[in-house]
């Protein structure tokens, strides 16, 4: 599977492209959303399992993250 998905965060608009990715492994899923080039973050699922963060780019996200809550108070 692959899609674009339009959001909004942080005031930004952001086209994110999400890619369903195939492993050998039975029972295992996982997605990466792509932010933009250097931005990313990957979700995994195993046997029904709930989702977890199985990796993204290092502290990208917290950093994105961190500013919107920052803008909050």
């Amino acid at each position: 599977m692959e899609k674009v998905i339009n959001c909004n965060f942080d005031n930004t608009e952001y086209k994110i492209e999400v890619v369903g990715n195939v492993d050998k492994i039975e029972g295992f899923i996982y997605y990466t959303f792509k932010f933009d080039e250097d931005n990313f973050i990957v979700i995994s699922k195993f046997d029904g399992e709930k989702w977890k963060i199985a990796s993204m780019t290092q502290n990208s996200i917290a950093e994105k993250l961190g500013r919107v809550i920052e803008n909050l108070k």
